[in-house]
């Protein structure tokens, strides 16, 4: 026998309160427990967008993931001052971190550029640090910068003293 009607020691029908079904009340608590879950999930998945995009402000740039080659070749662009000793570049950021949200992209020259600035497909690489490497000059002006600091250093010894 199921108690469908509480009636709270009087029994007048104003105090009468319905009582739900057990059964009833038990699916009632999985769906919300269910339609929590979903919600849960929902949430999870516009955060984790939300840390791979910029943020509204920024139109929701989406970042690419930072793998080996791209923090390679980030470190070499922080490093290109050392690369060529007769260009300047104004800032080089050693002080920051390396960049949350970047995007690598492919340059495609126009058809007004001229032909002659244009990098053969022999000469491109599959990421920036490989280009650096394959330069003959940049590895060149490398190569004589290291053996002189290599010298440098070796000179720098104990010296021995003369006695008079």
């Amino acid at each position: 026998y199921q108690e469908y009607f509480n009636f709270e020691g009087s029994r007048r029908l104003s105090a009468a309160t319905l009582r739900a079904d057990a059964r009833a009340a038990e699916e009632a608590k999985v769906l919300a427990a269910g339609q929590k879950a979903i919600a849960h999930s929902e949430r999870q998945r516009t955060e984790s967008q939300h840390k791979k995009s910029a943020g509204r402000r920024w139109f929701n740039f989406e970042s690419d993931e930072m793998t080996d080659d791209a923090r390679r070749d980030f470190q070499l662009l922080r490093m290109r001052n050392y690369l060529d000793p007769k260009k300047f570049y104004k800032s080089s950021d050693h002080s920051r971190a390396l960049p949350k949200h970047f995007q690598m992209g492919v340059v495609v020259e126009g058809a007004h550029e001229f032909h002659s600035a244009r990098l053969t497909k022999k000469q491109r690489r599959k990421t920036f640090t490989d280009e650096i490497m394959a330069d003959e000059a940049v590895v060149q002006y490398t190569h004589r910068v290291a053996c002189n600091i290599q010298a440098a250093r070796a000179n720098t010894g104990r010296k021995k003293r003369r006695r008079n």
